[in-house]
């Protein structure tokens, strides 16, 4: 899914459907808006929607992401849409990721 203003992509977001049996109700979710473009609503929006098609048509139970710890306006508003840290991974170069 993109967010185009006059013609020009300016943000996505995509979930990857996990396929094994055990697994089948999760997914994760990938989502980026150009720096420029960010603190206009654009994310959210993504969000919205990404998050209306994985409740309503995909019958989603559970959405998985990472997000870098320095990453704060990403991470309030997946906050703001009930995502919540369930731990730290260490493997990014100098930063932590949740």
């Amino acid at each position: 899914m993109v967010a185009e203003l006059e013609g020009k992509v300016v943000g996505m977001v995509g979930i990857h459907l996990l396929k094994s049996a055990r697994q089948r109700h999760t997914a994760c979710l990938g989502m980026m808006v150009r720096t420029e473009y960010q603190g206009q609503g654009i994310g959210k929006k993504l969000l919205e929607n990404i998050l209306d098609l994985a409740d309503n048509w995909l019958m989603l139970v559970r959405i998985e992401l990472d997000v870098t710890s320095d990453n704060e306006r990403a991470i309030h508003l997946y906050s703001s849409f009930g995502f919540e840290i369930e731990g730290k991974k260490k493997y990014y170069k100098e930063r932590e990721v949740f």
